[in-house]
């Protein structure tokens, strides 16, 4: 496992250079019984978010844009820095192998 301190100024390097995102983006989720019906029809083509399509090449070059947005959310919510979030999700990272373990 990575250690989260270098985790969060490795992301904070990248993030000092980027510009501001518009206030008029969204990010929305599409539920599963209409992904179900046509999985391809949902599949991401731009960008995705989270683990699943990773190492797509596709949408690799979207890598940029998330930071911009990850950028945006910390600067909206100053009370909490990237290492604090980044402690809280290797938290849950944790739980979620205890609960993989025990299926």
């Amino acid at each position: 496992m990575m250690d989260p301190g270098r985790v969060a100024n490795s992301i904070l390097h990248k993030l000092a250079s980027l510009p501001d995102i518009s206030s008029n983006c969204c990010i929305y989720l599409v539920p599963e019984n209409l992904r179900s019906v046509n999985k391809d029809a949902y599949r991401p083509l731009l960008v995705s978010i989270g683990p699943v399509y990773y190492t797509d090449q596709t949408l690799s070059a979207m890598q940029y844009q998330k930071l911009r947005y990850l950028k945006s959310f910390l600067q909206r919510n100053p009370a909490h820095s990237i290492h604090q979030y980044i402690n809280v999700l290797k938290g849950w990272e944790i739980l979620l192998v205890i609960v993989m373990l025990r299926l």
